[in-house]
């Protein structure tokens, strides 16, 4: 099983691992944050990571994002190992992306570009979301060895953060449209 253990905010926002293993963000609500969940798995070998932007009813317009409307803007994500060393994504797919806000662009190292979900075919952004990240090539862990996540919302929109989100890791690289089996393999934090 993989934990959630510890979450913080740059500024000081607050988080609250859920029972369904995600985490909803309260608290300060300040333009350019960047939140850190460390976290630890079982797996042996981590391909892929799977990010779910998730409604709540305690967030504007039930989010999955913090800004007044719902939405948010993830201009980057990365992580760390336990030892140090900076990971970068070099792939990313996402079921929607707003247009001019795809979700390439919260991997490729600029603050002016990110992933944003409005204007989905469903009508606004208020709806659950998910994006798929991965690796280069796998990444081998060590036991009990812990990762860092970074979660960045700097690309100058006024308070465009997430408010719940659920993190998973997997051994495999995503495909566009995975099985059951494959979604099986996935263990969530």
């Amino acid at each position: 099983t993989i934990v959630a253990v510890d979450g913080k905010s740059e500024h000081d926002a607050g988080f609250k691992q859920l029972d369904d293993q995600s985490v909803l963000i309260s608290g300060a609500n300040q333009p350019g944050d960047s939140y850190q969940l460390t976290v630890r798995t079982e797996l042996k070998t981590v391909r892929s990571v799977r990010l779910e932007a998730l409604k709540h009813e305690s967030l504007p317009a039930g989010g999955p994002g913090r800004a007044g409307n719902g939405n948010f803007v993830l201009s980057e994500i990365w992580f760390r190992t336990g030892a140090g060393r900076e990971l970068r994504l070099n792939k990313a797919q996402a079921e929607h992306s707003q247009p001019k806000f795809d979700v390439s662009g919260a991997i490729d190292g600029k603050d002016s570009t990110g992933w944003a979900i409005n204007n989905a075919p469903e009508g606004g952004p208020n709806h659950n979301r998910v994006a798929w990240f991965v690796l280069p090539v796998p990444l081998e862990l060590g036991d009990d060895e812990a990762l860092t996540f970074t979660l960045q919302f700097n690309n100058g929109q006024a308070a465009y953060n997430l408010g719940r989100l659920r993190l998973s890791l997997s051994d495999q690289e995503w495909v566009d449209n995975p099985s059951a089996e494959a979604l099986a393999r996935l263990i969530r934090i």
